[in-house]
């Protein structure tokens, strides 16, 4: 699994930016109709709220390109914490923000490193991190 964290802000309540990053996940799709699984969130706003309420009661829940990426700009509605997987045919991405601390994407192949150190500033590789046995299990689901 590669990973990679991504310390950059933006001007945004939510000081992240987590749309940025969706969409160049996006962009080096080929696969254009995904399924966006959310696996946890917490933040501020009425989606994001229920979001957290219906994540109390089930593992995961599967939801709308479109939501996600008008709630991803972190304008009327941000994030604190949140985790998404996309299982695609040969591949699973995680990405997500953590702690409003910074954004992270880890995948089973390496198709973004080029796209992200062109995209933004300070992106590091990280061998392991606090949740990868949460994206272990994950994937094993």
């Amino acid at each position: 699994m590669i990973v990679y964290t991504i310390f950059e802000t933006d001007k945004t309540a939510q000081q992240l930016p987590l749309n940025k990053l969706y969409q160049l996940i996006l962009s080096r799709l080929k696969e254009k109709n995904i399924n966006l699984t959310l696996l946890s969130s917490e933040g501020y706003g009425i989606t994001i709220c229920q979001w957290e309420d219906l994540l109390r009661v089930n593992s995961k829940i599967i939801i709308s390109h479109d939501m996600f990426n008008s709630i991803s700009k972190g304008t009327n509605e941000w994030f604190y914490n949140v985790d998404i997987e996309i299982k695609l045919e040969n591949n699973i991405i995680w990405f997500g923000l953590m702690d409003s601390s910074y954004l992270y994407i880890a995948s089973q192949k390496d198709i973004f490193s080029d796209i992200l150190t062109d995209s933004f500033k300070k992106v590091v590789e990280v061998s392991s991190l606090p949740w990868e046995k949460s994206i272990q299990r994950r994937k094993d689901i």
